[in-house]
């Protein structure tokens, strides 16, 4: 759970954008693409 010192502080939002930023800094997000409960079943690239 995040944070460490906190588990279960984050709200939706920000457990989205941690998901989006670890995908995205592994490149498998194509362009453009904005996570959230609307997305939340999207194709991976794959490399």
């Amino acid at each position: 759970t995040m944070p460490f010192d906190e588990p279960g502080t984050l709200t939706p939002e920000q457990y989205w954008n941690v998901i989006g930023y670890l995908l995205d800094a592994n490149d498998l997000l194509p362009p453009d693409t904005v996570l959230g409960p609307e997305t939340e079943s999207i194709e991976l690239k794959r490399g």
